[in-house]
């Protein structure tokens, strides 16, 4: 059975919403079937426990392996390029057409500003949420009056986004170029980037232009504020430890580079549009010394295009491309492609993935052309931990040393409850789906409530 695309009326979607359709999800299953313990509850969303937020030192801790199953009720047909997932509950997708998509109270709801027609071919192509409260978008738009496509930012305050043009956002008041991405590690800081060598940096409540540095950029990411990295043509690479400015990595590859992760300060990955892939790996070569990542070869990916990439750990992390390519790894040795599994091999008819955005090793999200949303499931009854550390300054009745260190564990349970009235609390039901190697399947079941007055 193919995946289901129907798309139903916006009432619709809301009463569902609102009145709890329940959705029963059958996971990529391999040769073994796999139990499904997903429902959404009335007027709410999967009742998970709540969203870790690590501290900067914070470590997912060997994660379960989950599944990616078809959303079916995507409220839009439009391509979407950006996701950022914010948390357990709460999502944020962006995409041509200006489209802005939230997912909230379990269900997507297209969220476009009414004003995002007052510019021409708007497109969103990136979006990175730091909180429920804060979070930015980026994109381009078709200036009329100049006849020129320019960059555009957008910025959310918990309530509403407001679009800026690179007049109404930058300390020079001066149109920017079109931005491809967007990185925001923290309220406070963060970059975007784009064509023709554009950056610009986030700091003081305004956007900072830096000077064009070579050809264009399509993403931007990194770890922390003092760890950002911009790729994109011709395999150019330039990074900024926040003290010497943009300085430039060593070019292992020609292909476009278009995406970014980074699980700490010493390892990342990046995307091309080729089989290959990047690794930086500080053990092999550090920056600045001999700043380099190093390009590997996924044979088995069969020419898709890689797209965007989301590391959970240094051994675990998802990459999705062209033709709805999914692949998964790469286990204890990165230098080992073979170990990169095709979760989905890359097929003409099915819509490109462009993006794919996970919080706390549990919950996320891939988006991709003709509105295609994907989600991302655990196993139930599986569990995440994490290891944070957190250093506090002694005071005087401390022993006398500069600080102290303390370390703990976190238990994530994802085990999902619901109600589906406010009265009745049903018993859990299993259902067991055995699906081919490969194949994503999701049967939707919709029930109808009675809603009270």
């Amino acid at each position: 059975m193919p995946p289901l695309r129907g798309k139903l009326p916006s009432k619709f979607l809301m009463c569902l919403g609102l009145a709890g359709g329940l959705l029963w999800m059958g996971l990529l299953a391999g040769s073994q079937p796999i139990v499904a313990h997903l429902a959404v509850a009335s007027g709410q969303g999967p009742a998970f426990s709540p969203l870790l937020t690590p501290s900067a030192t914070a470590q997912i801790d060997s994660p379960p392996i989950g599944s990616w199953v078809n959303y079916p009720l995507s409220p839009t047909t439009k391509n979407l390029r950006g996701v950022s997932v914010v948390s357990t509950g709460e999502a944020w997708a962006v995409g041509d057409g200006a489209v802005m998509l939230h997912y909230k109270n379990g269900v997507w709801l297209d969220t476009t500003p009414a004003n995002a027609g007052q510019f021409q071919q708007l497109a969103w192509y990136g979006v990175s949420m730091v909180s429920d409260t804060v979070g930015w978008a980026a994109g381009e738009y078709f200036d009329i009056s100049t006849r020129i496509t320019r960059g555009i930012l957008a910025r959310y305050d918990g309530a509403t986004w407001t679009i800026l043009t690179g007049e109404m956002a930058t300390s020079n008041f001066a149109p920017i170029r079109p931005l491809r991405g967007i990185y925001m590690p923290t309220p406070d800081e963060g970059y975007a980037a784009g064509l023709d060598g554009e950056i610009v940096h986030y700091y003081n409540l305004i956007w900072h232009r830096e000077i064009p540095m070579g050809p264009s950029f399509y993403t931007v990411g990194g770890y922390g504020v003092h760890w950002a990295w911009v790729s994109g043509e011709v395999g150019k690479q330039l990074y900024s430890d926040g003290e010497n400015g943009w300085q430039s990595a060593g070019i292992w590859t020609h292909a476009m580079v278009n995406g970014t992760s980074f699980v700490d300060h010493d390892y990342g990955w990046f995307t091309t549009d080729g089989v290959g892939v990047l690794l930086y790996d500080a053990k092999a070569y550090a920056c600045p010394q001999n700043c380099k990542t190093q390009n590997l070869v996924i044979s088995q990916l069969a020419g898709a295009a890689l797209r965007a990439v989301k590391m959970i750990s240094r051994t675990d992390g998802w990459m999705v491309g062209t033709g709805g390519a999914i692949i998964h790894g790469p286990g204890d040795d990165p230098y080992d492609t073979t170990n990169w599994e095709i979760v989905r091999q890359s097929q003409h008819a099915e819509p490109d993935l462009n993006a794919i955005d996970i919080a706390a090793g549990r919950y996320g999200w891939i988006v991709g052309n003709q509105g295609e949303i994907l989600q991302y499931v655990l196993p139930a009854g599986a569990t995440v931990t994490a290891t944070a550390s957190a250093t506090a300054k002694a005071t005087a009745a401390d022993t006398p040393t500069a600080s102290r260190t303390a370390a703990a564990t976190v238990t994530l349970s994802t085990t999902a409850t619901a109600l589906v009235t406010a009265t009745q609390t049903p018993t859990a039901t299993n259902t067991v789906v055995s699906q081919p190697a490969g194949r994503l399947y999701l049967p939707l079941v919709l029930r109808t409530v009675q809603l009270q007055p």
